[in-house]
């Protein structure tokens, strides 16, 4: 069965402790990895708009390099995606 595209709308992303200096590249590496994510494994569709969804970094994130972080937020994004 072949896949449609997926569409991953983040209205709102809220991350303290990222520099403004950062952001560009914390965006970069969240898209790459999300995109990454859905063409290895996939999902389903949800059927529209999802409600909002809070995902949790694991402690000590923050800290972390912007490509790091980012690979880490699209994991937890992904993770609250339907199976």
């Amino acid at each position: 069965m072949t896949r449609g595209p997926v569409q991953v709308q983040i209205d709102r992303l809220v991350l303290e402790g990222v520099r403004p200096a950062d952001r560009a590249r914390l965006q970069a590496a969240v898209t790459r990895e999300l995109a990454r994510l859905l063409a290895a494994r996939g999902t389903q569709p949800a059927g529209g708009a999802m409600a909002r969804r809070t995902a949790e970094l694991p402690t000590g994130a923050a800290g972390t390099d912007p490509g790091s972080l980012g690979a880490q937020v699209a994991g937890a994004v992904y993770r609250q995606l339907p199976p």
